[in-house]
């Protein structure tokens, strides 16, 4: 065998029995990630812009609705108010379809932090599991 692969296996080990400290420091880290991208998506233009969007657009369900209310309405068109309520949760689906496009890096980054948390936690659960089974061989190999 060569230096180098004895060296590699070592390394392959020590890495092998620090996956779950690393898995969980890599989610937290990942999670403060997370909360960096999601915050600087706040206080962003394309945020900002949703919002405004969405405002405009309320704004102007609400005064088409009132026009068609008023008298000489007539001249403005009939705007109900079911269609008005179409309108409205229209508006909050592109609300919605715009602020996923703002978060989903975050929200995704989120996502992965958690999931090497539960990752490395399992491997660690798997770990004392397999040590409480050689505790009971060993304890029972005494008793006998």
């Amino acid at each position: 065998m060569s230096k180098f692969s004895v060296m590699a296996g070592r390394a392959l080990l020590k890495m092998q029995h620090r996956a779950p400290d690393a898995l969980v420091l890599a989610g937290i880290g990942g999670m403060i990630a997370a909360t960096v991208i999601a915050v600087k998506a706040t206080t962003g233009d394309a945020c900002l812009q949703v919002m405004g969007d969405k405002y405009d657009s309320l704004m102007h369900i609400n005064r088409r609705r009132k026009l068609s209310q008023t008298e000489g309405a007539e001249e403005f068109g009939q705007y109900s108010e079911e269609q008005a309520k179409k309108d409205t949760v229209a508006v909050h689906v592109e609300a919605i379809k715009g602020y996923a496009k703002v978060y989903w890096p975050a929200a995704t980054t989120m996502g992965i932090s958690i999931a090497a948390i539960l990752y490395g936690f399992k491997i660690i659960k798997g770990r004392n599991v397999a040590l409480m089974a050689a505790y009971k061989i060993v304890e029972q190999a005494f008793k006998d």
